[in-house]
């Protein structure tokens, strides 16, 4: 079991957020990433006190997962592992130790 770090990325290098998603296998796609990466933050989102969260929708994870993967097809945002730029959702990764992961928005 390894706990990836996932740090989301202005285009000038700035991290705008940090997400850990806890991966058993030793190998994914990049869209299984990209899905269990929502999956965490819809969870994270729903855990919220109610009262807290009274001004924001609460997230749908299918909805969600579908958006993420969309905006991965039209160049919403890439992902990097490593230094390595990942163009397809069907390309594996190998999960272990140390694995960086970035997801740096590309300007509109």
């Amino acid at each position: 079991m390894h706990y990836i770090l996932i740090q989301d990325e202005s285009t000038e290098g700035r991290i705008l957020n940090e997400v850990y998603v806890e991966v058993a296998r030793p190998k994914l796609t990049i869209g299984e990433l990209i899905k269990k990466r929502v999956a965490q933050e819809v969870a994270s989102f729903n855990d919220l006190p109610k009262k807290a969260a009274a001004i924001l929708q609460r997230q749908k994870g299918p909805r969600s997962s579908f958006a993420a993967l969309r905006a991965f097809r039209e160049s919403g945002f890439q992902v990097f592992i490593g230094n390595q730029s990942m163009n397809q959702l069907d390309q594996e990764i190998d999960i272990h130790a140390n694995l960086r992961v970035r997801f740096v928005q590309l300007p509109h």
